[in-house]
C-alpha cells in the first residue's frame, strides 16, 4: 500500500522536507506548461475518476512516483495525480485517495493535503461515494456537505506516538465553518441546465471507519444523530485542509439507500451509480 520511500512522520522538520520534496518532483512538471500554477485542487472518490474526462491533461504522476505518496488499493481508485486545465481554468486532480479501512495512518492518508498546500492550492474539493439516510435522498443525486460528523475514531492532527507529541506542536483545528460557506453560495448560485443535476442537496456526512457496511441499527443512530449520508473517507482531509487554512466544498455521489430498511447492495452498484 505504501509507497517504498515512505516511512512515519517524525518532527515538523522531517515533515517540511518530505513535503518539499513532493512538492519540487510535482513542480518540475507544471511550472513551464501551464501559464500560472494552478489554485483548485480536486479529490475523486469510489467511481469518480470520469471527473477528469473533460480536462486538458498536461502531465500525469502516478502516485508511486511521488515521493512519500500512499498507494492504496480500494476499488476505482486510479491512484494518480492529474495536472492540466478544466474549462480553461488550471487544476490538480487526486484521482484516488487511501482510506483508513486500509491500515493507513491519517497523517499519512493527508500527506497529499499538506503537498498541495505547498503547491499554493487555495481552493480544495473533496468528493466521495456515500450511502443516503435521508429518504428524500435518491441513488445519482449530489449532496453538498454543509457539515459532518467524525465517527471513525480517527483525527490526522493525533501524532503517530508519544514521541511525536513530544517534537510536534498539537493544533486545536476550529471547525465550525469545515465546509466553506463562499463556496457552497457558488453552488447555490448555478443557474439551471444541463450540465447542473437537478437533485443537489445540502446535508450532514457521516464519516465511519468501514470497510464494513452499517448495519439496520447504525443506520438508524446515524439518522437519529442528523446524519443525512454515510461514507468511509473525506474527513480526514478536510480536517487537515482547514488547518492549513484551505478552502473546503464536499461533495457526496449518492450512490445507494443507506436507511435502516434498505436493501443489500454490492460494491459493483455503488461504482456503477458513482
Amino acid at each position: 500500500m505504501q509507497n517504498p520511500s515512505s516511512f512515519v512522520l517524525r518532527s515538523s522538520v522531517f515533515l517540511n522536507d518530505k513535503v518539499n520534496a513532493a512538492r519540487d518532483v510535482i513542480l518540475r512538471c507544471i511550472v513551464n506548461d501551464i501559464p500560472f500554477l494552478p489554485r483548485h485542487a480536486l479529490i475523486t472518490g469510489s467511481g469518480l475518476d470520469g471527473l477528469s474526462q473533460d480536462m486538458k491533461i498536461t502531465h500525469e504522476l502516478p502516485y508511486s512516483e511521488i515521493p512519500y505518496f500512499l498507494t492504496g488499493n480500494a476499488p476505482a481508485h486510479a491512484q494518480i495525480l492529474r495536472i492540466g486545465q478544466l474549462y480553461d481554468r488550471p487544476i490538480i486532480i487526486c484521482q484516488g485517495r487511501t482510506h483508513l479501512y486500509e491500515g493507513a495512518h491519517p497523517a499519512d492518508i493527508c500527506f497529499p493535503i499538506r503537498v498541495l498546500k505547498a503547491l499554493g492550492i487555495e481552493n480544495l474539493i473533496i468528493t466521495n461515494a456515500a450511502g443516503a439516510l435521508n429518504p428524500d435522498y435518491r441513488p445519482t443525486d449530489i449532496m453538498c456537505l454543509t457539515d459532518h460528523i467524525n465517527l471513525s475514531g480517527h483525527n490526522p492532527l493525533v501524532p503517530h506516538s508519544h514521541d511525536c507529541a513530544r517534537d510536534e506542536e498539537i493544533c486545536f483545528t476550529e471547525m465550525g465553518q469545515a465546509y466553506c460557506p463562499l463556496l457552497l453560495e457558488k453552488i447555490r448560485a448555478l443557474p439551471s441546465s444541463s450540465h447542473t443535476p437537478s437533485c443537489v442537496h445540502y446535508g450532514v456526512y457521516a464519516g465511519v471507519l468501514g470497510p464494513s457496511l452499517e448495519t439496520p441499527a447504525e443506520r438508524k443512530a446515524l439518522q437519529i444523530l442528523g446524519a443525512d449520508a454515510v461514507g468511509m473517507s473525506s474527513i480526514m482531509e478536510c480536517i487537515m485542509a482547514r488547518t492549513l487554512s484551505m478552502n473546503v466544498l464536499g461533495l457526496s455521489a449518492i450512490t445507494n439507500m443507506a436507511t435502516p430498511d434498505a436493501p443489500p447492495i454490492t460494491v459493483q452498484t455503488v461504482l456503477d451509480n458513482a
